[in-house]
């Protein structure tokens, strides 16, 4: 089921940054492709926090 999606764009040509934080390892997520015109399924990746890897943390 899809819950909504959106674009984010940066109307300024100066650098932009955009954070999204997310609770519980996600392993993928369906990101709109515009080149194909549809949902894809992607992996994510994450980064560290304090040196604690996301298999270490007990959910």
């Amino acid at each position: 089921k899809l819950s909504g999606f959106h674009r984010l764009r940066n109307s300024k040509s100066s650098r932009a940054l955009s954070l999204h934080v997310y609770a519980k390892p996600i392993e993928q997520s369906l990101t709109y492709d515009e080149s194909v015109g549809k949902l894809v399924d992607k992996k994510l990746k994450y980064d560290t926090f304090k040196n604690v890897v996301p298999s270490q943390v007990m959910y």
